[in-house]
This record gives C-alpha cells, structure tokens and sequence, in this order.
C-alpha cells in the first residue's frame, strides 16, 4: 500500500487522478465524483472497518485505532492500493505511527507561498488566515468537536512541521516529489513516480494517463459535473494550478512572514538560495 501524502493543495487530487486513469479500468474517467482512491481520513471508512462510530470515541482513541485500520486495509479483505492523506507522520498515545509502517509513501511538496495562496481560496479565507494556520504546530483538519464532518481529525502541524514529518521519516520508505517538477518535467517526473510504486506501466501509459488528468480537462469536468472535493464557500476546486502564482498576490510582508518561518526548508528543498533569494 502506497500513502499519497500532502499539506493540502500542494498537487494531491491530480496525482490521484493520474493514478487512478493509469490503475483503475473500471472507472468511469469523466466521474471526478467517483474516485476510486479513498481519503485515509474517511469517517465512514473507519466505522465500516472498526465496526465502530467513531463518534462514540475521543479523537485520542481514534488514533489508538487507526494503526489497526490501516493494517487490515492493507492486507485484508478491503485491501487498498492506495490511500490519500493530508496528515503529517505522527504518532499516537502508545507512541506508534497513527498512520502504521504497512505502507511506503509518495510526499508531494510544494512552494509554500503557493500554498497559502492556493489554500485561502480553497477555504474562502483571507491570506492572513491561511498563513496562521501554517505557522500552528497544532494545525487540525476536522478537528471540530461540536460536529460530525465526514473526515475525521487529521493533524498536519505547521507547514514546516508537516514536511519535516515526512522528509525525516524513517519508519517507511517515501519518495519526495516537488509540485513544481510535476508541472515543468511531468512526463519524467510522473515516471519516476510510476516506478517507485512498482506500476509497469511504460511511457505510452503514462502520457495517456497525463493527457487524461490534464488541468483544463479537470476544470471542464468540474464546471459541467461538479467535484465534491470543492468546498461549499469556493469558487472551483481546480482553480489555476500554476507555479508562481504567489507573485501576483502576497503582499511584501506576508511574504517576509512566510520564508521567516518556513525559510529553513523552503532552502532545503530548493525554493530558496543559500543566500535567501528565491528560486520559484
């Protein structure tokens, strides 16, 4: 089983997608509403495998669980190819991953002034909203307590935190893959994905699978047919998709706020110099 792991809006659904075009014959390609690859988070996906609500548990035995969850999902019955997470690699009460070792992972990455960007249109928030969510180390997706939202609590910590997370696992194996060598190199970068997941899918397949989840075919999808993933408040789910897009809308302190407090990997990973200019 393969994690498809991301800080939100950093290329996630398009490389499930992708996946999906190239692994899964009986889906229907023009149905974004029916991806077939599963969101780890799922409220009912835990019930139906626990035999549990979970909202008759803390979120604290929710983690205690998740392990075991993930466990049967990937040998058992239900087995999964495949799992989506926007979580960061934590660990739980008992002090073991809330995401289990039964997986290696692929972790996209992208430009953190791009997400926050991305991220405040997808939520209908404001930039400065969005930036301190990134700069929370106990940011929570779902977290609510006072609702019963059909993902359950996802902790993905700062931005910096969430990627540490996972460059710095070493409980599994995990491919890093940059958002913007998916956009400049797709085919090459596409393919190294591929391979790492052990798919012998060749270079005809891939491009295939690349015309097939393509931005503009996405967004007509999404305009003719919707996409659930969109949140209510939204304009589209598939806005831009572009690198760079943070020059045409942060204002000269929020920039100055977002490589303050994420510079240290925002250089590791190439975004910026050893000098603190920036590269994308």
């Amino acid at each position: 089983m393969i994690w498809l792991a991301s800080y939100p809006k950093s290329g996630n659904t398009w490389l499930r997608i992708f996946l999906s075009h190239l692994t899964e014959k009986e889906w229907d390609p023009d149905d974004l509403n029916s991806l077939p690859i599963l969101n780890a988070a799922s409220r009912a996906l835990f019930d139906r495998v626990t035999g549990i609500e979970a909202s008759d548990l803390t979120h604290a035995q929710i983690d205690l669980l998740w392990p075991r969850v993930y466990e049967q999902l990937a040998t058992g019955p239900e087995r999964c190819r495949f799992l989506k997470t926007h979580a960061a690699w934590t660990c739980n009460a008992a002090g073991e991953p809330v995401l289990s070792k039964v997986a290696a992972a692929v972790y996209l990455v992208r430009n953190p002034l791009d997400v926050a960007v991305s991220f405040a249109h997808h939520q209908a928030l404001d930039v400065e909203s969005v930036i301190n969510s990134m700069e929370d180390p106990a940011y929570t997706l779902c977290g609510q307590r006072n609702k019963l939202p059909i993902q359950l609590p996802a902790r993905l910590l700062s931005w910096e935190g969430h990627v540490r997370s996972w460059l710095d696992c070493h409980d599994i194996s995990v491919k890093i893959v940059r958002y913007e060598d998916m956009n400049a190199r797709p085919h090459e970068t596409f393919a190294e994905i591929v391979e790492f997941c052990g798919l012998e899918h060749g270079p005809a397949d891939i491009d295939a699978a690349l015309r097939a989840s393509d931005f503009k075919r996405l967004q007509e999808l999404e305009r003719t047919a919707g996409f659930r993933e969109k949140l209510p408040d939204a304009t589209s789910f598939f806005r831009k998709g572009v690198v760079g897009s943070w020059r045409d809308s942060l204002t000269d302190s929020q920039l100055q706020r977002l490589v303050g407090a994420h510079g240290a990997v925002m250089r590791r990973l190439g975004y910026l110099d050893d000098s603190g200019n920036l590269l994308c």
